[in-house]
């Protein structure tokens, strides 16, 4: 993510005052954890291949909701939310849209706020059918499969 990647040389130098690493072995480690975090979380669609679905964190899924918003009415439509969803790794499609849809939009208006796609994000309850298809899909390989 940007933090990690804002957070990076802070980290080192902490990690190397703490560890006694000199400037070479810090070199070394700021390398291996950029290309970490380059391997494993860039591009439009995060490596989501050992994660949960409360993996991406409140930041991550703030971007993508902003992003997605372009008229910033603070506010995602049905695509915006399938659109929302393949972002984060998770594509919602056909009756399990219809159903984050409903679980999601409390006041009946057909438009989502993000407080709302957070909270359905992060429930335990009103996604757990959903959670566990993703977990199998996951352990079959669906979402590591080129597309």
């Amino acid at each position: 993510s940007t933090a990690a990647r804002l957070a990076l040389p802070r980290v080192v130098e902490l990690m190397g005052d703490k560890l006694g690493w000199d400037e070479a072995r810090r070199r070394e480690e700021y390398e291996k954890a950029d290309l970490l975090l380059h391997q494993d979380f860039a591009g439009p669609v995060a490596n989501k291949a050992n994660a949960s679905l409360r993996a991406a964190c409140a930041a991550d899924v703030k971007a993508t909701f902003d992003h997605i918003d372009t008229k910033k009415r603070g506010t995602l439509s049905r695509e915006g939310i399938e659109i929302a969803s393949k972002e984060l790794g998770f594509p919602l499609q056909g009756e399990e849209l219809d159903k984050a849809m409903k679980d999601m939009d409390h006041h009946k208006t057909g438009q989502i706020t993000f407080p709302e796609f957070l909270a359905w994000w992060n429930s335990s309850d009103e996604s757990e059918a959903f959670r566990s298809k993703l977990q199998r899909d996951r352990a079959s390989g669906f979402y590591t499969k080129d597309r």
